[in-house]
């Protein structure tokens, strides 16, 4: 009921047009993306797990860097939105929607063949509540071991045969962290994975009354 509330709240106090800024706009594109695909999802780690699975399915790779000359990589919004990517787009795909639900921990692993690598590739490992997790939406996708559980870097590693744990013994990655390509917003996902746009409109409607004070305003009698 309480969420009800809120909802009718927003619903109530958040209606008519209101205009965004670019920035706003891709926010929010990526935020309806993420709630359309995880909203009847609770646990976070599976949140991802669908988000990645939604990524390899509406990005296509494109290799050897062939980009077409409309493409635009300015933020992750603009690489969704053009449908084509790569391995290291993915990863900051992925790494930008775990941010938006609040995980910010996290890395993005450049495996190298001329490091000794079986090939050339990236994935994210991302922390949730305490637990590292591989997100791969270009290739590998997600590890599970034989109960279920989603599995780190490190456990999928310690099969020393596998692909990552040949590369992980030659030490032949390089690691970053970076979101860099996810709009930056003032607005919260859970807020808006609860109230949608009435969030939105709510929030910036109020904004504009901080900045826009009505001059005129209600008399004052002393």
């Amino acid at each position: 009921m309480y969420n009800l509330g809120i909802f009718l709240l927003y619903f109530a106090l958040a209606t008519g047009d209101i205009e965004l800024s670019e920035t706003e706009k891709e926010w929010v594109f990526l935020a309806d993306i993420l709630r359309s695909q995880t909203a009847c999802i609770d646990d976070p780690a599976e949140k991802l797990v669908s988000m990645t699975e939604w990524l390899h399915a509406n990005v296509r790779h494109v290799p050897g860097g062939r980009y077409p000359r409309s493409f635009n990589s300015r933020t992750i919004a603009t690489v969704i939105k053009g449908g084509v990517g790569n391995c290291g787009y993915q990863s900051y795909n992925i790494v930008g929607f775990s941010q938006m639900l609040g995980y910010s921990q996290h890395r993005v692993l450049h495996h190298r063949k001329k490091m000794g690598a079986p090939g050339d590739h990236t994935f994210a490992e991302i922390n949730i509540d305490g637990k590292w997790i591989i997100y791969d939406p270009d290739n590998f996708l997600y590890f599970r071991s034989v109960t279920g559980d989603l599995l780190s870097v490190d456990e999928v590693a310690a099969d020393s045969s596998s692909w990552i744990g040949i590369s992980m013994a030659n030490k032949a990655f390089k690691e970053t962290k970076s979101a860099k390509r996810l709009p930056k917003s003032e607005f919260k996902y859970t807020n808006y994975e609860l109230a949608g746009m009435s969030y939105i409109r709510l929030l910036t409607k109020m904004q504009q009354l901080i900045d826009e004070p009505d001059v005129k305003g209600p008399v004052v009698r002393r």
